[in-house]
């Protein structure tokens, strides 16, 4: 009698792994995807917004190139009139800031 409740028991505890076990297989198997899935996506939003960053980095750079260039053809700077190149460069800052709402101190 003994021998056929152990064997009934482990035929019990076969049935429960033969179940559980491709579950779980299943779900670790699906988790990894997701992961693998999410970490692809987040990636392709760093890139994205790294590239979005470094376009706005390279228009301020080209709008601060141009300004500084106007600024070096002002006479007030070969002259020396360091008054009349802070006042240039303050109504340049001043139009190259138009219609923005940060101001720089």
């Amino acid at each position: 009698m003994d021998l056929l409740r152990l064997s009934a028991r482990l035929h019990l505890l076969g049935l429960i792994a033969a179940a559980v076990i491709p579950v779980w297989l299943l779900a670790a198997y699906l988790l990894v995807q997701f992961a693998i899935n999410e970490r692809g996506r987040f990636e392709q939003d760093a890139l994205q917004i790294a590239l979005q960053v470094s376009l706005m980095v390279e228009g301020e750079l080209a709008n601060l190139e141009t300004v500084l260039e106007g600024l070096s053809k002002f006479t007030a700077l070969a002259d020396g009139n360091l008054r009349g190149l802070h006042g240039r460069s303050v109504c340049s800052r001043q139009t190259m800031h138009k219609g923005r709402t940060t101001t720089h101190a």
